[in-house]
């Protein structure tokens, strides 16, 4: 998915999350430019790309899991992305849930 409002968003870790069964995120790299454009013609209008009843860009992440990066890491690891790039979570089989911190910086009008 992507996020309905644009953002940077950060994860710290707390647990170390290195391997692709500790539920660490899935990012499809450069995927904010197959996006960009139509996401900001619809935010000009008003719309929430993402939203139900507006704007959605169509792509399969089922189809397509092969073009994601993992993107876990130690614990004390910082990721930062950008929302409007495609990104899931991914599934933890461990019994010990991960422990993240998410921050997000929105822009908002002055």
């Amino acid at each position: 998915h992507y996020d309905w409002r644009p953002s940077l968003k950060a994860m710290i870790y707390l647990d170390n999350c290195n391997d692709e069964q500790s539920g660490g995120l899935y990012y499809k790299l450069k995927s904010s430019n197959e996006t960009a454009l139509e996401l900001s013609e619809a935010r000009l209008k008003g719309l929430r790309p993402g939203k139900p009843g507006s704007v959605k860009v169509k792509y399969d992440i089922t189809k397509n899991k092969s073009s994601f990066s993992y993107c876990g890491g130690s614990a004390g690891s910082i990721l930062i992305f950008n929302t409007d790039g495609h990104h899931y979570q991914g599934k933890n089989i461990h019994e010990t849930p991960n422990k993240i911190i998410r921050l997000h910086s929105y822009f908002n009008k002055a």
